[in-house]
């Protein structure tokens, strides 16, 4: 259930073939379908927790694309939206999955209502530094 909206959500994305399969699958695909994928990719921010397992930002529009092409391929995929335990703290990253994808998703898709939604959830002592600092700005 979405109870924080956001224009952009984050996922988890649990890959259901290694990387060499679906590689395999795509190289069996035309031209097309390959450009297609590759640049799709290419215009969505990934992070990789695990060889199985992806971060990524997407917006309703690059989800449903995202769906589209797996049914395309044939390469399918477990989703889970992480946006609303992101925002509300709930989960602990590695540095590199923070600093290069949670700090910049926070920092472009938090807004005043969504912190004063936190707030809500969790308590005024709920907010962090990026939190603060943007209600400083308003």
């Amino acid at each position: 259930m979405k109870t924080i909206n956001t224009f952009n959500r984050i996922y988890k994305v649990t890959h259901l073939l290694n990387r060499k399969d679906e590689y395999s699958i795509l190289d069996k695909l035309n031209d097309e379908i390959q450009s297609e994928v590759s640049k799709f990719v290419d215009s969505i921010i990934i992070g990789e927790l695990d060889d199985l397992t992806s971060i990524v930002i997407m917006n309703e529009y690059d989800f449903d694309k995202f769906n589209k092409l797996s049914n395309r391929t044939g390469i399918k995929y477990i989703i889970y939206d992480l946006t609303e335990s992101v925002i509300l703290s709930e989960l602990n990253f590695e540095s590199e999955i923070q600093n290069n994808i949670i700090i910049p998703f926070l920092e472009k898709n938090l807004t005043s209502d969504i912190i004063l939604d936190k707030i809500n959830i969790k308590g005024v002592d709920s907010l962090t530094k990026i939190e603060k600092r943007i209600l400083e700005m308003v």
